[in-house]
């Protein structure tokens, strides 16, 4: 299947853009994704925003067996944050996912992260669940936000 026509900066990505995705991924997250996270997402479909350079990323998944759309990771190069980077990968993953006829957009989001909470919330997702990770299993997880979307015209 043809990919989409995306908006002009924006991207599938490819093993090249991998360096420039793990360098705002240092900057964006506690817990990281390595080179080999990525490389697999590559199969799926890893989103870049390119304008120059590489401002900021999206990975996500469909399953078509429960007709859903994950969005697994977001994020944007610091300096750039604010400018509507994020906005636009997540509209492109949601359109792909539209596009492959899912019925539904999830993705999970650390409490603490309010601002992209705002974000998910004016782009149609809704709070379903906080989900408070058992200590014993893993003592460095923190809790976090499930987010579901209904997708229309699906």
């Amino acid at each position: 299947m043809e990919p989409p026509d995306y908006p002009p900066h924006i991207r599938l990505a490819s093993e090249k853009d991998l360096p420039r995705i793990l360098k705002i991924e240092k900057q964006s997250f506690t817990h990281q994704w390595d080179y080999y996270f990525f490389k697999e997402a590559l199969k799926e479909d890893l989103f870049v925003f390119e304008e120059g350079k590489i401002l900021g990323y999206l990975a996500s998944c469909c399953c078509s067996l429960s007709k859903r759309g994950v969005i697994l990771k977001v994020a944007v190069d610091p300096e750039y944050r604010g400018r509507g980077v994020a906005t636009q990968l997540i509209s492109a993953a949601l359109n792909r996912f539209k596009e492959l006829k899912l019925d539904s957009a999830e993705l999970d989001v650390d409490i603490m992260k309010t601002s992209a909470i705002r974000l998910y919330e004016k782009l149609g997702f809704k709070a379903i669940r906080i989900v408070v990770p058992d200590p014993e299993i893993d003592e460095n997880e923190e809790e976090f936000l499930m987010m579901h979307m209904k997708l229309t015209g699906a």
